[in-house]
């Protein structure tokens, strides 16, 4: 199994998704999370996770921003997402 996490740029319909999803509690005030959401490929195909998918919000004071994190991909959906990532890790044990 493997994660993927990297920054989040919303789009336009971020918006309303903002306006109506429940974010979850958090220690830190100025981190908001969302869980309980999928990710797709560019092409629509869905990406199972089977850790599930995390939106975070970071308050930054001056600027605002996100990251998502996919925790749990099949390792060999994995590597068809990012084979040179599986790769360059297999070639460090070489």
């Amino acid at each position: 199994m493997g994660a993927a996490f990297g920054t989040f740029i919303p789009a336009s319909p971020f918006a309303a998704f903002r306006r109506t999803a429940t974010p979850e509690k958090d220690s830190d005030p100025g981190t908001v999370r969302w869980l309980g959401l999928s990710i797709s490929t560019a092409d629509g195909q869905p990406v199972e996770c089977h850790g599930g998918v995390v939106l975070f919000e970071y308050d930054l004071g001056d600027e605002i921003e996100y990251e998502v994190d996919a925790i749990g991909i099949d390792a060999a959906e994995y590597e068809r997402l990012f084979p040179d990532h599986v790769r360059d890790y297999k070639n460090q044990f070489r």
